[in-house]
């Protein structure tokens, strides 16, 4: 808390660009001591010396104008062929209880037309199964599955699941796992932790206020998971439970796998700190981010920050033309939880990105709130991805997947052509009808199958579908 006189701390604010928050404390001082001491609480948080540097550097990163060359950027060394020992070996980590899921479920359905976290939302499954339900059942699958191949580990073959949460989502989140208790994995294994927030700014980066006496905060992007494993204790859960491998991926993404054997199979084998999944680009014009290697350390970077000589680059793969940087990301990645520690350490360095919208606040000079009708400011957002630049190239895996088993974004309403809930059930039932048909089961045209986490997690143990007609035997 405020230590001597306010006055002491002027110069504190002034070089922060931030003295009409001094105005602001000096006047409530003398009005209401309770006000003060929470808007010096607010501020004193914000480590204001630190935020103008973070803000003047995604300035001039979003001003420059150069874009990477071929020279500049270099693709990453990505893994296409599975070893078939990686899926067991996956299973042995899973039975010795050392592998834990982390969903980040920060972001609300409201571009989906939904009041719900995204988590919540109702896609269309048999059984009107939700995306948390979903991703719950795929994590008691591969918990069976690891036993079912180490029966001596039975006990402890059990996988914690971390629930990534923000303000906005906490409540309608936790009570919607209370309602469905907690979709059949017992509660203690549910973890769940919010991320934090960085304050809105005006355009010349002037935090603005929620009122009076509050700052204008906004979540911190996926990129806080780090920041907040810490401070709510979910990363000292992690040590304490025997975790040695964390899977991070996005709760929109209707084909992830909050645990796959396979991928744990091959981080174990290869030691790596860091691991993402990725999808083959396949087209120049595609508008997705991409992993690429700068300077020896693996680095994600969107579509608009490369070069068109760059983006348009290509080499000979196994006597097939391809792109150059080819590894487009689909937010799904791995941590050692050594990484992770290290990252809790130093989360206050990740540089912020800026996101122009219409925020509105509480104007000090007017004493009056507005609702702005353009957009007056950003929204702060770390991304998870800026880490990587912490760990050498070599330590660094990427595992190309195809987009058909792993790759089904919700990201919009029914109105948009893509990423919707039309095309996520289609990919899931293209998967389902993909599984089917591998192992002799019968499908007549115009049947829409789902297989249901409860009986297959990647197309195995489906033997005995062979000669059924699946519509009649439906696998959900």
């Amino acid at each position: 808390m405020l230590e001597g006189a306010l006055e002491d701390y002027r110069s504190i604010f002034e070089k922060a660009n931030q003295l009409h928050i001094y105005d602001q404390l000096k006047e409530l001082k003398g009005i209401s001591f309770e006000k003060f001491q929470t808007l010096w609480s607010e501020v004193e948080s914000l480590h204001l010396d630190e935020l103008l540097t973070k803000f003047e550097n995604a300035i001039e990163h979003s001003q420059k104008r150069s874009k990477l060359t071929p020279s500049d950027v270099s693709p990453v060394p990505i893994i296409s062929t599975i070893d078939e020992s990686w899926y067991n070996m996956g299973l042995e980590e899973i039975s010795k209880g050392r592998v834990a899921a982390l969903v980040l479920a920060g972001g609300q359905g409201t571009r989906l037309g939904s009041n719900d976290p995204k988590g919540c939302f109702n896609i269309g499954l048999p059984g009107n199964k939700t995306l948390f339900e979903l991703q719950a059942l795929k994590i008691q699958r591969a918990e069976y599955l690891a036993q079912e191949a180490y029966p001596m580990h039975k006990q402890s073959a059990k996988v914690v699941w971390y629930v990534m949460v923000s303000d906005a989502t906490k409540d309608i989140t936790l009570s919607f796992f209370k309602k469905n208790n907690y979709f059949g994995i017992q509660k203690e294994r549910i973890f769940f932790f919010e991320q934090g927030k960085l304050p809105c700014l005006d355009v010349q980066g002037r935090i603005l206020l929620e009122s009076d006496y509050t700052v204008s905060q906004a979540p911190n992007g996926n990129g806080g998971v780090y920041e907040a494993l810490q401070r709510t204790g979910a990363l000292e859960h992690m040590k304490q439970s025997g975790i040695v491998h964390v899977t991070a991926y996005s709760v929109d993404n209707v084909l992830a796998l909050p645990v796959d054997p396979i991928f744990i199979g091959m981080v174990r084998e290869k030691g790596y700190q860091v691991a993402m999944k990725v999808v083959e680009k396949k087209v120049a014009e595609e508008r997705v981010g991409l992993v690429v290697s700068q300077n020896a350390h693996p680095s994600v970077v969107e579509y608009s920050e490369i070069s068109e000589e760059a983006s348009r680059a290509t080499e000979s793969v196994d006597g097939k033309t391809c792109l150059r940087l080819r590894a487009a990301n689909i937010a799904y990645h791995y941590f050692s939880l050594d990484f992770l520690e290290h990252m809790s350490h130093n989360a206050r360095y990740l540089p912020v990105h800026l996101a122009l919208k219409k925020i509105p606040y509480y104007d000090i000079t007017q004493h009056q709130f507005f609702k702005p009708s353009s957009p007056n400011g950003y929204k702060l957002e770390m991304f998870i991805f800026d880490s990587f630049e912490q760990i050498p190239i070599e330590k660094f895996g990427c595992l190309q997947v195809s987009r058909d088993t792993s790759f089904s974004p919700l990201k919009n309403s029914q109105d948009a052509p893509t990423d919707n809930r039309s095309t996520c059930l289609r990919d899931l039932f293209d998967l389902g009808r993909k599984w089917i048909l591998q192992n002799g089961g019968i499908l007549e045209q115009g049947d829409c199958p789902f297989v249901a986490p409860s009986f297959s997690l990647q197309g195995e143990s489906l033997e005995y579908i062979r000669g059924k007609r699946i519509a009649e035997n439906p696998l959900y």
